[in-house]
C-alpha cells in the first residue's frame, strides 16, 4: 500500500466528511426481504443501545421516508441510517499520524513505539489520538478498534464514525480481524510452535501471568523467521486477545521479548514487538484489506 497516496486520499475526503452529517446508506438484499428493520439491524451486528440511538436521537429512512424499527423491509429498499453524535476533537499534536490506508469509513495508522493511543492525565497531547486529530482535523473523534500497548509499535485500525465502529467491533469479536506481529526474543527458538497456556491478570499489577486453575483460555501461534546471535525473530499471531498475551506466552516458554524486563528480559531497552500485518474484510465493500508495515528491527 502506498502511504503517500493514502495520505492524499485522507486530505481529499476529510473536509467533506466533517462538514456534512455522516450517513450510512444500505440497499436491502433478497435474503433480508420480509424482516423488520429492528431484526435487520440486529443481523448486522448493531447493539440494542445503537438501535435506540438510531430510533430516538438519529435518523432512519426507508426510500426517503422516516420510519420505525417495526418497518417491514423489502428487496431493493434504500435504508439510510445516521446518529446524532456529539463529537469532541482531541487537542492537536505537533505532528500528524502516518496513515497507511483510509477511506470515508475507516483508517489504518502506523503507531510509533512509545506513543500511547488515548489521551489521559499522563499523556495529554502527544498520543496517537492527538496525532490523528491533527491528520483529520476538527470534528474527529477517536474510535480505535484494534489497540496496541504504548510499548508496541505497528498497525492500528480505527473507525471514522460510530456506525462503522460498531460494525468493526462486531467483526473483531467474530475473529474477522487478524493481527500478525513480529517479535525479537531472547535465545534461539528451535522450531515453529504454539502456546495454549491459560492467562490471568495479576491483582493490582499491570502484568499477565500463567494460571492453570483460574486463567482464561489463550492461544498464540509463532513461526521462526530468522535466527540471529542469541536472539530469534518470530512471526507471531495471537488467536485469542488477552492483555499482554504475546509477551506473557513467549516469556512462559523461556523466550521473553528483547527489552521486556517486566516479563523477564535481561536488558531494559525498547520492547521489540511490532504489529506488522492487519487483515480484515471491509464492512461495506466486502473486499479483503491486507496491509503490511515492516518492523525496523
Amino acid at each position: 500500500m502506498d502511504c503517500n497516496k493514502s495520505a492524499q486520499a485522507v486530505e481529499s475526503f476529510t473536509i467533506l466528511l466533517y462538514n456534512i452529517h455522516m450517513k450510512l446508506t444500505l440497499i436491502i438484499a433478497e435474503k433480508d426481504d420480509g424482516i423488520s428493520l429492528k431484526e435487520f439491524l440486529s443481523r448486522q451486528g448493531y447493539s440494542t443501545t445503537q438501535i435506540k440511538r438510531f430510533k430516538y436521537s438519529g435518523e432512519m429512512t426507508v426510500n426517503g421516508h422516516p420510519t420505525t424499527v417495526a418497518q417491514i423491509l423489502k428487496t431493493g429498499d434504500t435504508l439510510i441510517l445516521a446518529t446524532d453524535e456529539r463529537l469532541t476533537t482531541p487537542s492537536f499534536a505537533s505532528n500528524p499520524a502516518e496513515i497507511v490506508f483510509a477511506d470515508q469509513y475507516l483508517y489504518v495508522a502506523a503507531k510509533p513505539y512509545g506513543v500511547a493511543i488515548h489521551p489521559d492525565r499522563a499523556h495529554k497531547s502527544e498520543t496517537l489520538g492527538n496525532m490523528l486529530a491533527t491528520t483529520f482535523g476538527n470534528g474527529f473523534q477517536l474510535r480505535i478498534v484494534t489497540r496496541l500497548d504504548k510499548t508496541t509499535s505497528g498497525l492500528v485500525l480505527g473507525a471514522l464514525d460510530e456506525i462503522t465502529a460498531q460494525k468493526l467491533n462486531t467483526l473483531q469479536h467474530g475473529h474477522g480481524i487478524v493481527k500478525s506481529y513480529v517479535a525479537l526474543v531472547e535465545g534461539l527458538v528451535e522450531s515453529d510452535g504454539e502456546v495454549t497456556l491459560p492467562l490471568t491478570r495479576m491483582d493490582g499489577q499491570n502484568k499477565t501471568v500463567v494460571d492453570i486453575s483460574t486463567g482464561k483460555q489463550s492461544h498464540t501461534v509463532y513461526r521462526v523467521h530468522e535466527k540471529r546471535e542469541n536472539t530469534t525473530l518470530l512471526n507471531v499471531t495471537p488467536i485469542t486477545g488477552r492483555t499482554h498475551q504475546i509477551r506473557a506466552h513467549l516469556s512462559a516458554i523461556g523466550h521473553p521479548i528483547v527489552g521486556d524486563t517486566l516479563y523477564g528480559a535481561q536488558k531494559d531497552t525498547r520492547i521489540m514487538l511490532h504489529c506488522e500485518r492487519l487483515t480484515f474484510i471491509h464492512p461495506y465493500t466486502g473486499e479483503q484489506v491486507d496491509l503490511k508495515l515492516p518492523a525496523d528491527f
